[in-house]
């Protein structure tokens, strides 16, 4: 399935992905293993790469919305 073809064409098994909840409720996305390096490897020198998640679900469907930027590192966010 979808999984398959995420690893085949990058290297990259959905295990590695995770999405987790602060205590607010706002879901948070880490990347762990060959995720993690390929998610290095694409963002550019002096560069961070951030993470939003958005999902939403309406029984029985569910969906998620991944954006993954690169800001200059040492920039504020606040």
């Amino acid at each position: 399935g979808s999984e398959m073809c995420i690893r085949d064409r990058m290297g990259i098994a959905w295990k590695e992905m995770q999405v987790t909840n602060l205590k607010t409720g706002q879901p948070i996305m880490s990347v762990e293993g060959s995720a993690a390096k390929r998610l290095e490897h694409i963002t550019p020198k002096g560069y961070e790469a951030i993470i939003h998640v958005t999902l939403t679900d309406d029984y029985p469907w569910a969906q998620a919305f991944v954006v993954i930027e690169a800001l200059p590192k040492n920039v504020n966010l606040e």
